[in-house]
């Protein structure tokens, strides 16, 4: 039976993809051991309309995806996460408040439209707007391995949940166009041509 977080994923990689079989039997110890993969990154142009500006706009997003062997350790301790995350806000009455990275069955402009509604039903109001420009990049390691000890309720991370914390915290990638060209990695993971999406 296939695991609830398990999504198969069709793209190339260095390892060849993973079903639910595999999903099903992943374990602790099987994690502890795992040597991870290099990401694979590219650098995909987001074309955006700026009404008050009246044209249109380019923003470079780096995109890197895992492996599949690693996706689908990932996939299943971030499932384990957001379960615990999603308990947390509940007990701490922040369910309504935290938005971010959960599936709440709406999309950004539907909560944007939620706070232009409670603004203009409670005016004069003052509403504050931040676009944090690298705050993954700058997060600091050590506070979010204390957060995330915290919301485990553990003194320290299991050797499993070490491995994919520090996974994501001092990952590899390699860049796309690099492997596409190279005269072994090429044809293997892209065939002849490469796309600009997955």
């Amino acid at each position: 039976m296939k695991p609830e977080w398990f999504k198969p994923r069709g793209y190339a990689h260095f390892d060849a993809s993973v079903g639910a079989a595999f999903a099903g039997s992943v374990t602790e110890s099987l994690i502890e051991k795992h040597s991870w993969s290099p990401l694979i990154s590219y650098t995909k142009q987001i074309k955006r309309y700026k009404r008050l500006l009246g044209k249109t706009e380019y923003k470079n997003r780096e995109i890197m995806y895992a492996s599949h062997r690693d996706a689908c350790f990932l996939s299943k301790y971030s499932a384990e996460l957001t379960a615990i995350l999603n308990q947390y806000y509940e007990a701490e009455k922040l369910e309504e408040d935290v938005i971010a990275y959960r599936a709440l069955g709406k999309a950004n402009y539907h909560f944007s439209a939620d706070a232009q509604r409670f603004a203009m039903a409670t005016a004069p109001c003052v509403m504050l707007c931040f676009d944090v420009t690298g705050f993954f990049d700058n997060l600091d390691h050590s506070i979010l391995k204390d957060r995330l000890k915290r919301i485990l309720k553990v003194k320290e991370l299991s050797k499993a949940w070490y491995a994919i914390f520090r996974h994501v915290t001092r990952f590899h990638h390699v860049r796309r166009d690099a492997l596409s060209v190279h005269p072994k990695f090429g044809p293997r993971l892209f065939g002849t041509s490469i796309h600009n999406d997955l």
